[in-house]
């Protein structure tokens, strides 16, 4: 990501986590279980499988990180 060492992966991560854990608490709290896959969703994980082996690293991290936000951004707007 950058060369800083404040602003780099390891950093990211725990962000990530931090929410997730966040996700998890609340819909636990709510009595929610974990969402099922949509078939949006299916399709694009089954796209990525089929792409991915031949992507560089580097895009295979990118392009993963931009699949798990369009995931979400389903997610949330299925809930609504």
């Amino acid at each position: 990501m950058s060369d800083s060492p404040f602003w780099n992966d390891d950093w990211m991560k725990t962000q990530q986590k931090y929410w997730e854990n966040w996700t998890d608490m609340s819909r636990q709290a709510m009595g929610m279980e974990q969402p099922a896959k949509s078939p949006l969703e299916s399709a694009m994980d089954h796209w990525w499988q089929g792409i991915s082996p031949s992507t560089t690293d580097f895009n295979q991290d990118f392009m993963g990180k931009m699949m798990d936000q369009s995931k979400s951004f389903f997610r949330m707007a299925e809930s609504y």
